[in-house]
Order: structure tokens, then sequence, then C-alpha cells
């Protein structure tokens, strides 16, 4: 698939395949908020309403079972092994452990953390 965001590499766009362009899939699926696509307002996680904001752990466990949701239901591809929350006084870190779902050889794919800060 194309990379976003759209990159020139020689005289085409970049494109990524395999667990790179899911990777950059599962980022752009938890940047998303629901109702930034308007023929898909489902989409995406309430990772918006962590910016700005002091979260209870009542909160965070909320938005934790979102980014689970989302993962499961629009990207298929990436199963999720856990989300961490790191909180000080000028922002908060969401780190996403997850592998590549399912493999044709049996062999479980290596887990991959993404951090998103916000």
């Amino acid at each position: 698939g194309i990379v976003t965001p759209l990159q020139r590499l020689g005289g085409d766009f970049n494109t990524a395949s395999g667990g790179d362009l899911v990777r950059r899939c599962l980022l752009d699926l938890l940047g998303t908020s629901p109702g930034d696509i308007p023929w898909r307002p489902s989409v995406g996680t309430r990772i918006d309403r962590a910016r700005l904001r002091n979260m209870s752990e009542e909160e965070l466990e909320v938005l934790k079972i979102s980014i689970q949701e989302a993962v499961s239901r629009y990207e298929s591809r990436a199963e999720i092994l856990g989300v961490e929350f790191e909180k000080n006084r000028t922002e908060l870190k969401v780190h996403i452990t997850w592998r590549l779902a399912g493999s044709a050889s049996g062999v479980a794919a290596a887990p991959s953390t993404e951090t998103m800060v916000f």
C-alpha cells in the first residue's frame, strides 16, 4: 500500500508491505478520531480525549478498551498484546504492544511496541 504521509521515492510514491504496512495502518487508525471520516464515522479511537487532560485511571481503562476494539474491528491484521499508559505533568504516552495476527507457518510474529505521545 501507499505510505502515509505521502512521500516520493524515485518517480513514484513510497509503498510498504507486510508488517511495515500494518504498522503504518495501525498508527493511522490510532490517530483517527470517530467522526473524522465522514463515510465511516465509527472508525477511530478515543485517544483524542487524552489530549490536554489529566485522565483518571477509569478514563484510561475506557481508552484502552477503545483502542483494543478499534484495532480488532478495523485492523484485523494486527493483534494487540497490551496497552500501557505513562503519565506525567506535560504529556501522556500510550505504549501499544502488537504483532501480526495469524501466520501461515504457525509461528507467531515477534511483537512490536509503538509509542504515541500526547
